[in-house]
């Protein structure tokens, strides 16, 4: 009865599972989601697998997925090797996907082969990352372009109240202080303005 309750956890899973045969370069077992996540049939990706991954790693992965595959094979009984890198789906999208593989057969000589793998979908995950890293990056922009920028504003308006607090003690009102200080006023609030926009959630 409890065997009939692994399979349908692999079934309702959000998380792809699989087995690989590293030897032969062959997918023997994958869930239902690992089909729907790229759209390939374990023959399909056993296929990809034997060409080394060059039409289903993304070019800019590449270096970093052979090494992670490299260690994969050197990896001892029970170890545990993860990575997270773009696979190309059938429909030619990318999909970033985090791998977590185990070693669960080795060789007489103590070479890994056979692994059983878990892989999720991270697209999002890195989409929000990457806005993340953009907007930081936009607020460390403007925060060293408008330093000068917001200060100087600031000074002037302190300089300008002491000056007509000092005219004003004297009865005097003047005109152009209020004009300066208008003007000042409104650079001011240019410079919060473009701020606020680059901080505004897109």
């Amino acid at each position: 009865m409890e065997s009939n309750y692994y399979s349908d956890y692999i079934v309702v899973a959000p998380v792809a599972f699989g087995v690989v045969d590293l030897l032969k370069s062959r997918l023997l077992f994958s869930s239902k989601m690992a089909k729907e996540m790229l759209g390939y049939s374990n023959q399909e990706i056993s296929e990809l697998m034997r060409n080394d991954f060059k039409e289903f790693i993304h070019e800019d992965d590449m270096a970093q997925h052979a090494a992670y595959f490299e260690k994969l094979k050197k990896s001892k009984l029970g170890d545990i090797v993860e990575s997270t890198h773009r696979l190309k789906a059938k429909s030619g999208a990318y999909v970033w996907v985090h791998i977590k593989d185990k070693v669960v057969e080795v060789t007489e000589e103590g070479v890994a082969s056979k692994f059983v793998f878990a892989a999720q979908d991270v697209s999002k995950v890195k989409q929000l990352e990457a806005q993340l890293k953009e907007q930081m990056f936009r607020l460390s922009e403007i925060s060293h372009r408008n330093a000068h920028d917001l200060k100087a504003p600031i000074s002037s308006v302190l300089e300008l109240l002491d000056l007509m607090e000092r005219e004003k003690s004297k009865g005097n009102t003047n005109e152009v202080l209020l004009h300066y200080l208008r003007v000042t006023l409104e650079k001011l609030e240019k410079v919060i303005d473009t701020i606020s926009g680059i901080t505004e959630p897109t």
